[in-house]
């Protein structure tokens, strides 16, 4: 929530032990009204998903203004309207590619925030990096704010489009299997070392900036969080054990494939995309795990009523 008062918000202390404060949501639980101890009342916009008891606040100070936030004791409850097993494979052309059974693919475009956003962080470094009279000044300071309130605001983007795709897939479809990938070997460094320069390190540079565009760290924990929120299930597979961009969906055989080969041949001769394949791989190996664990359960129900 943000705060909107003419109160001098630079009074108040920072995540401080024993602060009193009281919160009065308005109606919906939508905007409402702080009181802090020894600072006065002001007014809060926002609206909280899910109404409960607050039990913590922080505010804090971010580059383009004062913002509250809540700690609510709740039961949260997320609607899901499908039960669909649905194989997910993230990637930077398209964010994601889904596929729900044989043939059967959906994708989830990405939106190249970063891209959008490029020239006016740009203007903002170029302004902050010019010559200026001392790091005090009123320049300085305006283009500190600029660049602050600009990457801020990619930042929001970011987490607006990550949490309205999560909340979708969690709605549409019961059971998502993905890979559990590593965002810190997948951006690693090109450049080597000394002894052992790297390669194609300007590439390897631009392509991690596509990476962390779309936060895929961030984005795999929203999907997991809404899944049990929706009574539902996020399956993660080992890529290097399982290698779905590597493996047929057909007949199961494994090829490697370099980076730059975007296509897939079926046994059939049928062509599909590369993401496409290993997102059908994914729904296999989902069916596999899911099959198992029904005949475990099974096999123990079996027990129990014998015994």
């Amino acid at each position: 929530m943000t705060l909107d008062s003419q109160v001098d918000c630079r009074a108040i202390g920072y995540k401080s032990h024993g602060d009193g404060f009281r919160f009065e949501p308005g109606a919906n639980w939508r905007h409402g009204r702080l009181r802090l101890s020894g600072i006065g009342t002001m007014r809060a916009r926002g609206e909280a998903r899910t109404p409960g008891r607050v039990v913590c606040a922080d505010i804090q100070r971010k580059a383009d203004g004062w913002f509250l936030s809540l700690v609510v004791e709740c039961e949260p409850h997320r609607e899901r309207i499908g039960d669909s097993v649905v194989g997910l494979d993230w990637g930077v052309e398209t964010m994601a590619t889904l596929c729900t059974g044989p043939m059967q693919f959906a994708e989830v475009e990405n939106d190249r925030l970063l891209v959008k956003a490029q020239d006016g962080l740009k203007v903002a470094q170029r302004e902050l990096s010019r010559p200026l009279r001392g790091k005090r000044s009123k320049r300085a300071a305006r283009a500190r704010k600029l660049l602050a309130r600009r990457s801020r605001k990619l930042a929001n983007r970011r987490k607006d489009r990550n949490h309205k795709t999560t909340a979708r897939l969690v709605r549409d479809h019961a059971v998502i299997i993905t890979e559990d990938l590593s965002v810190k070997n997948m951006t690693a460094s090109a450049k080597g070392t000394a002894e052992r320069p790297g390669k194609n390190v300007r590439q390897k540079a631009g392509l991690n900036r596509a990476i962390l565009d779309t936060a895929p760290g961030s984005w795999l924990s929203l999907l997991t969080s809404k899944a049990e929120e929706a009574a539902g299930r996020v399956i993660l597979v080992d890529p290097r054990k399982h290698r779905p961009s590597q493996t047929d969906p057909v007949s199961g055989a494994v090829r490697k494939k370099a980076l730059s080969e975007r296509t897939h041949i079926l046994p059939d001769g049928q062509v599909i995309g590369r993401d496409q394949a290993s997102a059908w791989v994914l729904w296999n190996i989902g069916q596999r795990i899911l099959g198992e664990e029904r005949a475990r359960s099974i096999v123990t129900e079996t027990f129990a009523r014998a015994a």
